[in-house]
């Protein structure tokens, strides 16, 4: 192996080990009290390496999102595969919305994002970073436009906060030591998908 591909090998490794521990400090912490100095003392290296790779934290936190596009990516292809005249169109854009998340969540790395999304999406300042805009909003058009087509005789707005509700109860699965908290049931966190496709598809059937 020549030195020029060993130091790209190695540089590859560096730049997925930074964001190794970049996406638990930002679940873990939030972005702002994440610096790019505490990544690289996790990480056993130096901030200007960190830098070299990932020019600042704005830069770093999207590629963070950029490795885990795939699961939005695959949400939007479920949901756009889904015939909207289907007796069960719903069920099917529910499962389109939670299947690839909650098996994502069966991993640590899985729970590190969930917990990170939920971060963003209910910190006030995530507007000024565009990271939802970049990277969930394409998505959340697509659900809404067929949700919109499955159910056509809803009221004006009701498919983009069905979709917002959606959301909400979704990120939610990403607490599972509060849900622990409020039940005497040793497995609460087993019927997390049951019950919450059970309350989405009731609720944006409207009943």
């Amino acid at each position: 192996m020549s030195t020029e591909v060993q130091g790209n090998t190695a540089g590859t490794r560096r730049r997925e080990q930074i964001l190794d521990v970049a996406v638990e400090m930002f679940a873990n912490r939030g972005f702002e009290s994440t610096t790019m100095r505490a990544v690289a003392e996790e990480t056993g290296t130096t901030a200007p390496l960190v830098i070299y790779h990932f020019a600042t934290k704005q830069e770093l936190y999207r590629a963070v999102f950029a490795r885990y596009q795939y699961l939005n990516e695959e949400r939007r292809r479920q949901v756009l595969a889904v015939d909207p005249s289907a007796a069960d169109a719903v069920e099917r854009i529910v499962d389109a919305f939670l299947m690839p998340t909650l098996k994502a969540q069966e991993t640590v790395d899985g729970k590190l994002f969930a917990r990170l999304v939920l971060r963003e999406a209910s910190d006030p300042s995530a507007h000024d970073r565009g990271i939802l805009a970049e990277y969930f909003d394409p998505m959340a058009r697509d659900f809404i436009q067929v949700m919109r087509k499955a159910l056509p005789d809803k009221p004006p707005g009701f498919h983009e906060w069905a979709y917002m509700f959606g959301v909400g109860a979704l990120t939610g699965t990403a607490l599972p030591r509060r849900i622990a908290s409020l039940s005497e049931l040793p497995n609460i966190n087993d019927f997390r998908y049951d019950y919450l496709r059970t309350v989405l598809i009731a609720g944006w059937r409207g009943h």
